[in-house]
């Protein structure tokens, strides 16, 4: 398994999506996130009047207008959505053009819960 020393290394090993905002429904409360993942998304929200909660169940981060208000912050799990090719996560609408295979994002994954728990130490 690859190692990452930071969630900035995982992140570089999502594909790019370009989200289109037509699967706003799954953005749900309680997403679990890396402590870090949620300062850095409570940083970006300060600075955003515009959060808003859609309604009951949804993330707290997406507008009136039902896009993510901090989307270049948003945690794992959330941009592995739409990036991940023939998943429950998959895009629907077109997203991404080159989605990852089910087995890499299962490493990303994996990496990730390492990272969270403290058992990766940096390279």
């Amino acid at each position: 398994m690859k190692r990452f020393a930071t969630l900035d290394d995982l992140y570089a090993a999502i594909p790019p999506t370009a989200c289109k905002g037509l699967c706003w429904e799954s953005c749900i409360a309680g997403v679990r996130a890396h402590p870090d993942e949620h300062e850095r998304m409570r940083k970006l929200a300060e600075n955003r009047p515009t959060v808003a909660k859609v309604g009951h169940g949804q993330c707290r981060y997406l507008t009136l207008e039902r896009r993510c208000s901090v989307y270049e912050a948003r945690p794992l799990i959330c941009r592995l959505y739409g990036a991940i090719e023939n998943s429950q996560i998959g895009c629907e609408h077109g997203c991404c053009d080159e989605p990852l295979v089910e087995a890499e994002s299962f490493e990303l994954m994996k990496a990730y819960v390492l990272l969270r728990s403290g058992q990766y130490e940096p390279i």
